[in-house]
C-alpha cells in the first residue's frame, strides 16, 4: 500500500469515527422525538440535521451502505411533521440497520441495490384504500409491445383499457 493510499484509508477512518460519534447524538434526538405524543417541526428538524451530519461523514467515508440507510432515514424524516409517528416502526427498523452497519454486522462489501432494496419506504399512513370505480383509461403509445404490457398492467389494477397506436384514433375514441 502506498502512503497516499495509506492516508486516504485514514482520512476515511476518521470520517468514519466522526460518523460514529454523531451517529450517538442522532439516537439521543431520536429517542426524544420517539418520546413525543405530537412532534413538534423543531424536534424533527433537529434529528434531520442530525442524520445530515452523519449522512455527510458516511459520504465523505465512501461508506456506501451507511449512506443509503442514512438517505431513506431522512426520506422518512422529510414527511409532513403530524405523520412521522405512523412511520415510528420502519424508522426503528433503519435504525437497527445502522445499529448493525456500526458494529461491522453489515459492510461496505454487500450489494447496494439488494440492501436498498431491503430498506423500508416510506409510504403514506392515512391514505383510504385505493378502489378502481369504473375507470376508463385511454392508453397512447406507438409500439405495440408496449402498449400490450402497459394496458395488461393498468388492467391488473382493475381499471378498463383501451388501447391504441394510432393518436387520431385516440381522439376520436376520447370524443
Amino acid at each position: 500500500m502506498s502512503k497516499d493510499d495509506k492516508i486516504v484509508e485514514q482520512i476515511r477512518s476518521e470520517f468514519k469515527d466522526e460518523a460514529r460519534d454523531r451517529y450517538s447524538t442522532l439516537q439521543i434526538d431520536y429517542s426524544n422525538l420517539r418520546s413525543m405524543t405530537n412532534p413538534d417541526k423543531e424536534t424533527v428538524r433537529t434529528v434531520t440535521q442530525d442524520a445530515e451530519k452523519v449522512l455527510y461523514c458516511a459520504r465523505s467515508a465512501e461508506a456506501m451502505t451507511l449512506y443509503l440507510a442514512l438517505k431513506r432515514l431522512t426520506a422518512f424524516l422529510e414527511v409532513d411533521t403530524d405523520r412521522i409517528p405512523g412511520h415510528y416502526a420502519d424508522i426503528d427498523t433503519i435504525f437497527d440497520i445502522l445499529d448493525q452497519i456500526f458494529e461491522g454486522e453489515i459492510g461496505d462489501n454487500t450489494d447496494e441495490a439488494e440492501f436498498l432494496r431491503s430498506l423500508p419506504t416510506p409510504q403514506p399512513t392515512d391514505s383510504p384504500s385505493f378502489e378502481a370505480e369504473d375507470i376508463e383509461m385511454l392508453l397512447v403509445d406507438p409500439q405495440r409491445t408496449s402498449t400490450r404490457l402497459v394496458a395488461n398492467q393498468i388492467q391488473s389494477l382493475g381499471y378498463s383499457v383501451i388501447a391504441t397506436q394510432d393518436v387520431f384514433e385516440a381522439l376520436k375514441l376520447a370524443v
